[in-house]
């Protein structure tokens, strides 16, 4: 609690100092750090409404006042950490929406209608398929990345992020 309340005030003399500075920036900064939650995809599918449910954890590391690179790992509740998924991907804060560039991936996906703060991170993200992916997160700091150090490779890291929210390899 009392961490939580120095990060507040920390928070709050960085958004003073930076009022000259665009909301992107503010974003940028208030999202770096380790995110964990759930994340759901809903899909209609020939046979009926099916859905997936992952506990997802994230690590936004900012390079620049908007952008940065991170981790993502994701476990499927209905076999937890037995069956998970780790990639790595860049992010970059723009006109309001956040974008993600997965390494593994070749389409962008987009954050929007969400809310960001210290307590909490959640809102849609459009992966360019027709699936609703709803998210909800909150800090942690005690999320152990060790077993994934063989993955990590920050190959998509050295993507280059265009104003666009298009990435240039």
């Amino acid at each position: 609690m009392k961490k939580r309340a120095i990060q507040f005030l920390l928070l709050t003399l960085t958004v003073l100092t930076l009022a000259g500075c665009d909301k992107d920036s503010v974003k940028a900064f208030v999202l770096d750090g380790t995110w964990t939650g759930y994340l759901e995809t809903y899909y209609q599918d020939r046979w009926g409404t099916t859905g997936k449910t992952f506990r997802t954890t994230m690590r936004f590391i900012q390079q620049g006042m908007y952008d940065g690179y991170g981790y993502e790992v994701d476990y499927d509740t209905r076999s937890p950490y037995q069956d998970y998924y780790f990639t790595e991907f860049t992010w970059r804060v723009s006109d309001g929406s956040i974008y993600i560039r997965y390494a593994d991936s070749w389409n962008t996906v987009r954050i929007y209608d969400y809310t960001l703060n210290l307590a909490s991170f959640r809102g849609y993200m459009d992966d360019g398929t027709s699936r609703d992916i709803y998210f909800d997160f909150s800090p942690t700091s005690n999320f152990d990345w060790s077993p994934y150090e063989n993955w990590r490779t920050r190959s998509g890291a050295g993507e280059q992020f265009h104003a666009s929210g298009v990435f240039a390899q």
